[in-house]
């Protein structure tokens, strides 16, 4: 489909920029395309994040010639800092690093595009919009980030398997944060810390650990004519271990059909004769249905309609809707859609976090109504 392209396209890019170009050795710059958030969680699953590793490495190219070119260095910036928060905090920590090779004219048109961009972040406050609901859980958060980048949901199936997963990512996690803070510190500080602190503070999601991974190799080519120790060449060669059995655990379920229950809804829709016209499409985490929808796609990412709103508000239907489709299980919903004639029926996603973290749940809920009832 034109969203799966939109996606791969950049990521094929951005993968073939790093295998032509990193100075890593040969094995490293396989493994690292090889690992789970590059080979699928960007390209299949967290799709708005498929254009990162391109500008990772377009920043990385141009660091070395920031000085001879810092018009299209911070161009890049620019463009790095546009696809998320988090890089848009990296980006701010890279122009810093940058100030003193910077002129005038970069120094305002950066600042220009941060302005615009807070502007972006925090726009009218009376709508419901996702900045509003960042929640400081920093404990919960920094356990599962940890874990995730690292060693997490390896032999996970029971309580004490997570507890064990869970404290030997941490114990990694720390010892690879003062390994990299003891080799680079000012990376770390402008780099990497921030972007800690702030998933340390906000609404977690499995993918944003993939950020960090990214990150610390921007650090590393940064710094490739300095030796790393062996310590850290250590940590980094069970890091694509794991990461590699992630990309091929992820691989098979998807070969199975398991990421997303998407194709299932479109057949029973088809089945029960509902065409995309008289399906009412609320707000859900996923892009998996664009394929079957695609002049609805703007709709898959408007947090603000359904999605984080704690109390829903009655949901007004048009006459012709004789389905509703949504990846949250709520009360309200339900109450409302089946006192109006609709039969809920749930397709149940068996994507590789979603077993292990509901908040990649691709699970959909389709309200429908059989013939006769409407």
């Amino acid at each position: 489909s034109k969203v799966y392209l939109a996606s791969l396209i950049p990521q094929a890019a951005g993968v073939t920029l790093f295998l032509k170009k990193a100075p890593f050795p040969l094995w490293a710059r396989l493994a690292f395309a090889s690992t789970y958030f590059i080979f699928y969680q960007y390209n299949i699953v967290a799709r708005s994040y498929s254009l990162m590793l391109f500008f990772f490495v377009l920043t990385a190219l141009l660091w070395q010639k920031r000085e001879k070119h810092p018009l299209a260095y911070t161009i890049v910036l620019m463009f790095l800092g546009s696809i998320s928060v988090h890089t848009f905090l990296l980006s701010i920590g890279l122009f810093v690093l940058f100030m003193p090779q910077a002129k005038t004219k970069e120094k305002l048109l950066f600042a220009t595009f941060v302005a615009l961009l807070v502007c972006l972040l925090f726009p009218d406050m009376t709508t419901n919009s996702y900045i509003k609901h960042f929640t400081g859980n920093m404990f919960v958060t920094l356990v599962h980030t940890m874990s995730l980048t690292t060693c997490g949901l390896i032999t996970a199936a029971g309580f004490y398997e997570d507890i064990f997963c869970a404290a030997f990512g941490i114990f990694y996690f720390c010892l690879l944060m003062t390994e990299l803070l003891g080799q680079y510190k000012k990376d770390f500080a402008f780099l990497l810390l921030p972007n800690l602190l702030f998933m340390a503070a906000v609404s977690y999601k499995p993918w944003h650990a993939g950020i960090l991974i990214l990150i610390i190799m921007l650090i590393l080519w940064q710094n490739h004519s300095q030796k790393i120790s062996k310590t850290l060449l250590v940590y980094i060669i069970l890091f694509f271990m794991v990461q590699i059995y992630w990309s091929i655990r992820a691989f098979v379920q998807e070969k199975n059909g398991a990421y997303s229950a998407a194709p299932a809804v479109h057949d029973f829709l088809k089945q029960k004769n509902i065409s995309i016209n008289e399906t009412e499409f609320l707000s859900f985490n996923t892009t998996s249905l664009c394929p079957y929808d695609e002049t609805n796609s703007c709709t898959y990412w408007d947090w603000c309609k359904y999605g984080f709103i704690k109390k829903v508000k009655p949901i007004v239907l048009p006459q012709s809707a004789k389905a509703v489709l949504t990846t949250w299980d709520r009360k309200t919903i339900n109450k409302q859609l089946t006192s109006q004639g609709f039969v809920l029926k749930v397709f149940p996603s068996e994507h590789f976090f979603a077993t292990r973290d509901m908040s990649t749940d691709e699970t959909i809920y389709l309200y429908y109504k059989e013939s006769g009832n409407e």
